[in-house]
């Protein structure tokens, strides 16, 4: 935290007055550090809500940063570098330092690589592989580099044996699709398309829910029984 906290604003400074700007104009962002410094009025740990609300709002800060330093192409290439930096990491440790790299609280066997926990490295990595699919490729080589970084960090996430980070991933997956099949229709059929879609997606949903709550139920019978 010290060092977050010593680097990021000299960081900032050069983009001191730009960001600043955006913090009037995009209020709704600044609220949440806000929000995150008095949910200590309710929370079970006060004092650790307290103490993560001036790393949330550096880190919004930071988000300002990056949105005025770097165009979105530029975000996305960021972002993919990250990603790599991270799965190659993460991979390496897994195979060849499982002191470190393999989950040793949870199942036998899990991958955490380069974080504390399973569902962490799941959930990060999830995340970076949106690097990897929005970011433009048109060399050769770069196509490559898309279809090994996809799939490699497919593999990371299966290798964690995280449920959560693998209903991300087919959630990540079919709004990937989803939005590449909308675009790819014309603006009329874009319309009854995402009717459709907004209508499966709450079906599936509810019988989600539905489902959850009778698991729930047969579960609580049987430890009644």
């Amino acid at each position: 935290t010290i060092l977050l906290f010593a680097i990021v604003p000299a960081v900032l400074f050069p983009k001191m007055k730009s960001v600043i700007q955006l913090c009037r104009k995009d209020k709704v962002f600044v609220a949440l550090a806000a929000w995150v410094m008095v949910s200590c009025l309710w929370s079970q740990l006060p004092m650790v809500s307290l103490e993560w609300a001036p790393v949330m709002a550096l880190n919004i800060l930071f988000a300002f940063y990056l949105y005025r330093r770097f165009s979105p192409g530029q975000q996305m290439r960021l972002l993919l570098l990250l990603g790599w930096i991270c799965l190659v990491l993460s991979i390496v440790l897994s195979l060849f330092f499982p002191k470190y790299g393999m989950d040793h609280t949870g199942t036998m066997g899990a991958w955490r690589g380069m974080y504390y926990h399973k569902n962490v490295c799941s959930m990060t990595t999830a995340f970076l592989l949106l690097g990897g699919l929005y970011v433009p490729a048109t060399s050769l080589f770069a196509k490559i580099s898309r279809v090994a970084y996809v799939c490699l960090s497919v593999f990371l996430i299966i290798m964690t044996q995280s449920a959560t980070g693998r209903m991300i991933l087919a959630c990540l997956f079919a709004y990937f699709l989803a939005t590449r099949l909308v675009l790819a229709l014309r603006p009329k059929e874009r319309t009854i398309a995402l009717i459709m879609g907004t209508t499966i997606a709450l079906a599936v949903v509810g019988a989600g829910i539905s489902y959850a709550k009778e698991g729930l139920s047969d579960e609580d019978k049987a430890k009644q029984g």
